[in-house]
């Protein structure tokens, strides 16, 4: 292969091949940092330092949320995305957790595609009796789950003082009231998840709500859903029924005077 110009014309002399190592160096330094920007927004990570001593030369990675770093240390400082986008250095431990991370979600995708395609996922009992955690910031709401055993799909966080009522669905602690708090939205009505798999879960979030004095949204029906029916509001009939059962009401009333006169 032919070597190419640049790199000819840098080896004839010492200074000009200073330079071509120079241009090198800073092009390697560019190619980190947009590797590094990159690698963030696929794990949904931030940079953040911590106060020790080495954070001068090497900041961490944490979620946006956490109180510690990838690598446990606990968070002082959060980096703009300015700032972060001009280092290309970071602790090693929180890269090494967040390519990890990266790989797995990469390979969820094609499992779950490849499963899939073989069996259909199996249908989940409906939630029975859900259970109520209160909390008094969103980080201790956001964290629990992940270490807390008696916290269980299904079950609702509760943050008073915020006004937000959430609902664990599956491992992620998502927001049911309007104010979100920055908490994961469902793709759609809780109620409607799974075939109502949640309505007893969203019937409890209605009375939360209103014992707080906040709505659910979307709204739940008025009068509650049935679990394996998402959407059927219990104990209401349809307009066009109710009129026609006044229709005959009024009806049968007019027979039985007739009656009373032919008597």
């Amino acid at each position: 292969m032919t070597e190419p110009y640049a790199k000819r014309l840098a080896s004839a002399t010492p200074l000009a091949s200073a330079a071509y190592a120079l241009g090198g160096t800073i092009a390697d330094a560019d190619q980190d940092r947009a590797r590094m920007t990159e690698l963030r927004a696929s794990v949904d990570v931030i940079a953040v330092r911590t106060g020790s001593e080495d954070d001068f030369d090497a900041p961490h990675l944490a979620d946006r949320l956490a109180a510690t770093t990838l690598c446990d240390r606990r968070k002082v400082l959060t980096l703009d995305e300015e700032q972060a986008a001009r280092i290309a250095d970071f602790c090693p431990a929180c890269v090494e957790a967040a390519r990890d991370r990266a790989t797995s979600r990469e390979a969820a995708p094609a499992t779950t595609e490849a499963g899939s395609a073989h069996q259909p996922e199996p249908i989940r009992p409906a939630i029975t009796n859900p259970a109520v955690h209160r909390f008094h910031s969103l980080e201790e709401a956001n964290d629990a789950p992940e270490y807390r055993d008696d916290i269980h799909d299904g079950d609702l966080l509760v943050i008073a003082r915020e006004g937000v009522v959430a609902l664990l669905n599956r491992t992620w602690p998502a927001a049911l009231t309007a104010d979100r708090l920055g908490l994961h939205k469902l793709a759609k009505p809780a109620y409607e998840i799974e075939d109502g798999r949640y309505a007893a879960s969203v019937r409890l979030a209605m009375e939360l709500g209103a014992s707080l004095g906040v709505e659910l949204n979307p709204p739940a029906p008025a009068a509650g859903v049935h679990e394996g029916q998402p959407g059927r509001v219990r104990g209401r009939r349809h307009p066009h029924r109710r009129r026609r059962d006044a229709h005959q009401h009024a009806h049968l009333g007019r027979d039985r005077r007739r009656l009373r006169v032919a008597r």
